[in-house]
């Protein structure tokens, strides 16, 4: 495009795209980014490969401006050598991340469908 006496050749006068402060509106922020970001899961031993693969994707995924990432497992079943497996499996991404297991009463979940069968 072409500028010529304030006009820009080959382009209409309203184009519908709003300028804020020199920026178009593709470039402005759409959402707010997190300091901090928590994340649940809730697992058993049956679902432990899966919870590895669903917490890397995750971890692997959170925008970089999350200053830290906070998973939090709730559990009857798993204990600390569950969880530092995990955590050995997250760390190699190398971003801030805090793991913690939170012991859980099962019987909380009575009446609940079970899910395939588990």
């Amino acid at each position: 495009m072409e500028e010529k006496a304030g006009q820009y050749v080959g382009a209409k006068p309203n184009t519908g795209v709003r300028k804020t402060r020199g920026l178009d509106r593709f470039s402005e922020p759409l959402i707010q980014i997190p300091v901090e970001m928590n994340i649940v899961f809730c697992a058993d031993q049956g679902a432990l490969p899966g919870l590895h693969v669903a917490a890397y994707s995750l971890l692997e995924r959170i925008n970089p401006m999350v200053a830290q990432t906070h998973l939090y497992i709730f559990s009857n079943a798993l204990d600390e050598s569950d969880l530092a497996l995990l955590h050995k499996t997250l760390a190699s991404l190398d971003k801030p991340f805090a793991l913690e297991l939170r012991r859980v009463d099962a019987a909380l979940f009575t009446g609940f469908p079970s899910l395939n069968g588990s």
